[in-house]
């Protein structure tokens, strides 16, 4: 099912080529990513860095939770690295923490090769995905650069054929 997966959003990386072309939304949406990834890529990493964690939320309601985490870390942790990403276009640029978070960003489209530049800039240690979303492609990446996943506050059965994958990695 991985390896379909895997198949299935390469084939359509082409379409997210023109989408912009196509689509007023598709073109705000694509272009907010690559706003974002040049953000991403001219981020400076402050020298005295114990460790980076990167915090995922799917929506609005999951950042409230990554928030909370995120002040937990900084309260504890001062020399932590902390990323936070979203995905829904419903997160407004006032809605990120940047009390509590180094850097905020809007996740890239769930294609394999799409997260490599994030973890070789901030080699993070670990990945929390707030949300029941598993974002396999995400997951892949950061088995691929020995980085721990961690999917938290979710509510996945143990039978869910979602979270089989990710139970053998």
């Amino acid at each position: 099912m991985l390896v379909f997966y895997i198949l299935l959003t390469t084939l359509i990386y082409p379409i997210s080529l023109f989408a912009p072309l196509l689509s007023k939304k598709a073109k705000a949406f694509l272009t907010k990513r690559d706003l974002d990834k040049s953000k991403i890529l001219t981020f400076v990493i402050p020298t005295k860095v114990s460790r980076v964690i990167w915090l995922h939320s799917a929506s609005v309601g999951e950042l409230d939770q990554c928030k909370a985490l995120a002040k937990s870390i900084k309260l504890n942790e001062k020399d932590t690295l902390v990323i936070q990403s979203v995905f829904s276009d419903s997160v407004q640029d006032k809605n990120f923490d940047l009390e509590n978070t180094d850097l905020t960003f809007r996740l890239p489209l769930d294609f394999y090769f799409a997260y490599n530049f994030i973890f070789e800039k901030f080699h993070p240690d670990s990945l929390v995905l707030m949300a029941w979303d598993t974002w396999p492609n995400l997951i892949l990446a950061a088995n691929r650069y020995n980085c721990k996943a961690y999917l938290a506050s979710a509510v996945l059965d143990p039978k869910s054929k979602r979270s089989s994958f990710l139970v053998s990695s």
